[in-house]
């Protein structure tokens, strides 16, 4: 009775002590993908602010809108990069009718990220930050991270 169990626990054991198969370099060359997406907001009296971001790898892409109380609101896309934990992108949003294009930084602090203000200046047509090392993180406008349902479209 007991020669019967012994030729398929043998078999079990060769089968599981096979030899691994090397991978080929064809096969290695695929390279995962990190994408991660996430909405914020902030709402300060009557005003709020909504950001939602993709970031694939450090690159991020994304949506950005202030709605003002008394104001227009500015609706727009952001595209930038990570810079260890500041979004820098430039945002491109609709205000009175006008196109515009101006540069925004994020500090990214806990589950959320802080608005940064500085100095700025045209170059090319758009708004950017005189220099970057210099933000103020400190008074900017808190983001709170919020499910994305909360974001139309």
């Amino acid at each position: 009775m007991k020669t019967k169990f012994l030729l398929p626990l043998f078999l079990l054991a060769v089968g599981c002590t096979s030899e691994k198969t090397e991978q080929t370099d064809d096969q290695l060359q695929t390279t995962e993908v990190v994408e991660t997406s996430a909405c914020y907001a902030s709402v300060t009296g009557g005003d709020s602010t909504l950001l939602r971001i993709v970031n694939e790898n450090g690159e991020v892409t994304g949506e950005l809108t202030y709605n003002h109380l008394e104001k227009d609101d500015n609706v727009g896309t952001i595209m930038g990069e990570m810079h260890g934990d500041t979004l820098l992108a430039d945002y491109t949003f609709m205000s009175e009718g006008i196109e515009s294009v101006r540069q925004v930084a994020f500090l990214k602090k806990g589950e959320g990220f802080v608005e940064g203000y500085g100095d700025a200046e045209e170059r090319d047509g758009k708004m950017v930050f005189k220099s970057t090392s210099t933000l103020d993180f400190g008074s900017g406008t808190t983001f709170e991270k919020v499910p994305c349902k909360r974001f139309r479209g």
